[in-house]
Protein backbone atom coordinates (compact mmCIF):
# COMPACT_ATOMS: atom_id res chain seq x y z
CA UNK A 1 0.00 0.00 0.00
CA UNK A 2 2.82 2.35 0.85
CA UNK A 3 4.43 1.67 -2.44
CA UNK A 4 1.22 2.32 -4.25
CA UNK A 5 0.86 5.59 -2.34
CA UNK A 6 4.43 6.53 -3.12
CA UNK A 7 3.89 5.71 -6.78
CA UNK A 8 0.70 7.74 -6.75
CA UNK A 9 2.51 10.64 -5.07
CA UNK A 10 5.30 10.47 -7.69
CA UNK A 11 2.76 10.32 -10.46
CA UNK A 12 0.92 13.32 -8.97
CA UNK A 13 4.19 15.27 -8.83
CA UNK A 14 4.95 14.36 -12.44
CA UNK A 15 1.47 15.43 -13.49
CA UNK A 16 1.83 18.71 -11.55
CA UNK A 17 5.17 19.37 -13.25
CA UNK A 18 3.60 18.66 -16.64
CA UNK A 19 0.68 20.95 -15.74
CA UNK A 20 3.18 23.72 -14.98
CA UNK A 21 4.87 23.10 -18.33
CA UNK A 22 1.50 23.16 -20.07
CA UNK A 23 0.63 26.48 -18.34
CA UNK A 24 4.01 27.97 -19.39
CA UNK A 25 3.45 26.71 -22.92
CA UNK A 26 -0.04 28.28 -22.94
CA UNK A 27 1.41 31.62 -21.73
CA UNK A 28 4.11 31.51 -24.40
CA UNK A 29 1.51 30.65 -27.05
CA UNK A 30 -0.64 33.57 -25.84
CA UNK A 31 2.34 35.98 -26.10
CA UNK A 32 3.21 34.56 -29.52
CA UNK A 33 -0.40 35.01 -30.70
CA UNK A 34 -0.41 38.61 -29.41
CA UNK A 35 2.83 39.26 -31.34
CA UNK A 36 1.32 37.74 -34.49
CA UNK A 37 -1.78 39.93 -34.08
CA UNK A 38 0.41 43.06 -33.79
CA UNK A 39 2.41 41.96 -36.82
CA UNK A 40 -0.79 41.30 -38.81
CA UNK A 41 -2.16 44.75 -37.84
CA UNK A 42 1.13 46.43 -38.84
CA UNK A 43 1.25 44.46 -42.09
CA UNK A 44 -2.36 45.43 -42.85
CA UNK A 45 -1.50 49.10 -42.26
CA UNK A 46 1.53 48.80 -44.54
CA UNK A 47 -0.56 47.18 -47.27
CA UNK A 48 -3.17 49.95 -46.93
CA UNK A 49 -0.42 52.59 -47.17
CA UNK A 50 0.99 50.95 -50.29
CA UNK A 51 -2.47 50.80 -51.86
CA UNK A 52 -3.01 54.49 -50.99
CA UNK A 53 0.32 55.42 -52.57
CA UNK A 54 -0.49 53.34 -55.63
CA UNK A 55 -3.53 55.43 -56.62
CA UNK A 56 -1.62 58.70 -57.16
CA UNK A 57 1.15 56.78 -58.90
CA UNK A 58 -1.40 55.24 -61.26
CA UNK A 59 -2.86 58.67 -61.98
CA UNK A 60 0.62 60.08 -62.59
CA UNK A 61 1.41 57.18 -64.89
CA UNK A 62 -1.76 57.91 -66.88
CA UNK A 63 -0.81 61.59 -67.17
CA UNK A 64 2.72 60.68 -68.27
CA UNK A 65 1.34 58.31 -70.90
CA UNK A 66 -0.81 61.13 -72.28
CA UNK A 67 2.14 63.53 -72.27
CA UNK A 68 4.42 61.05 -74.03
CA UNK A 69 1.81 60.22 -76.66
CA UNK A 70 1.41 63.96 -77.28
CA UNK A 71 5.18 64.29 -77.63
CA UNK A 72 5.24 61.42 -80.13
CA UNK A 73 2.51 63.16 -82.14
CA UNK A 74 4.44 66.45 -82.12
CA UNK A 75 7.63 64.70 -83.23
CA UNK A 76 5.81 62.98 -86.09
CA UNK A 77 4.14 66.22 -87.20
CA UNK A 78 7.42 68.13 -87.03
CA UNK A 79 9.00 65.47 -89.23
CA UNK A 80 6.22 65.98 -91.77
CA UNK A 81 6.70 69.77 -91.57
CA UNK A 82 10.45 69.50 -92.09
CA UNK A 83 9.94 67.19 -95.02
CA UNK A 84 7.41 69.60 -96.55
CA UNK A 85 9.74 72.60 -96.27
CA UNK A 86 12.94 70.77 -97.15
CA UNK A 87 12.39 71.50 -100.85
CA UNK A 88 10.82 74.96 -100.54
CA UNK A 89 13.14 76.45 -97.92
CA UNK A 90 16.34 76.75 -100.02
CA UNK A 91 14.55 78.66 -102.79
CA UNK A 92 12.77 80.90 -100.25
CA UNK A 93 16.09 81.62 -98.56
CA UNK A 94 17.70 82.50 -101.90
CA UNK A 95 14.82 84.85 -102.76
CA UNK A 96 15.04 86.56 -99.38
CA UNK A 97 18.80 86.91 -99.75
CA UNK A 98 18.32 88.57 -103.16
CA UNK A 99 15.80 91.03 -101.69
CA UNK A 100 18.14 91.92 -98.82
CA UNK A 101 21.09 92.40 -101.19
CA UNK A 102 18.97 94.63 -103.46
CA UNK A 103 17.81 96.75 -100.52
CA UNK A 104 21.38 97.08 -99.29
CA UNK A 105 22.63 98.07 -102.75
CA UNK A 106 19.87 100.67 -103.18
CA UNK A 107 20.04 102.14 -99.66
CA UNK A 108 22.64 104.76 -100.62
CA UNK A 109 20.60 106.15 -103.50
CA UNK A 110 17.44 106.16 -101.36
CA UNK A 111 19.24 108.05 -98.60
CA UNK A 112 20.47 110.61 -101.13
CA UNK A 113 16.96 111.01 -102.62
CA UNK A 114 15.38 111.48 -99.19
CA UNK A 115 18.09 113.92 -98.11
CA UNK A 116 17.64 116.13 -101.18
CA UNK A 117 13.91 116.54 -100.48
CA UNK A 118 14.32 117.37 -96.79
CA UNK A 119 13.89 121.04 -95.84
CA UNK A 120 16.95 122.85 -94.57
CA UNK A 121 17.10 123.68 -90.89
CA UNK A 122 18.49 126.91 -89.47
CA UNK A 123 22.01 125.44 -89.63
CA UNK A 124 21.62 124.53 -93.29
CA UNK A 125 21.70 120.73 -92.88
CA UNK A 126 19.34 118.76 -95.08
CA UNK A 127 18.34 115.68 -93.05
CA UNK A 128 14.80 114.42 -93.21
CA UNK A 129 14.83 113.67 -89.52
CA UNK A 130 15.54 117.30 -88.56
CA UNK A 131 12.02 118.64 -89.14
CA UNK A 132 10.99 120.04 -85.75
CA UNK A 133 14.43 119.59 -84.22
CA UNK A 134 17.24 121.97 -83.34
CA UNK A 135 20.27 120.36 -85.03
CA UNK A 136 22.92 122.03 -82.88
CA UNK A 137 21.44 120.87 -79.54
CA UNK A 138 19.52 117.78 -80.73
CA UNK A 139 16.37 118.96 -78.91
CA UNK A 140 12.84 119.72 -80.19
CA UNK A 141 12.26 123.24 -81.39
CA UNK A 142 9.78 125.28 -79.33
CA UNK A 143 6.36 125.23 -80.94
CA UNK A 144 7.00 122.01 -82.91
CA UNK A 145 4.70 118.99 -82.35
CA UNK A 146 7.55 117.28 -80.49
CA UNK A 147 7.91 120.19 -78.00
CA UNK A 148 6.41 119.56 -74.56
Amino acid sequence: MNRALQSTAGLTQDLAAQDQRIVRLARNLCAFAAGLNRWARDLGGTIDDIAGAGRPLTEERTRLKGFLSGMVTVIHKSGVLITAYREALPSLTADLSNVVMSLKANSGSRRQAIGSRAPACENGCRRASTAGWNCSTATPRPGSPRWR
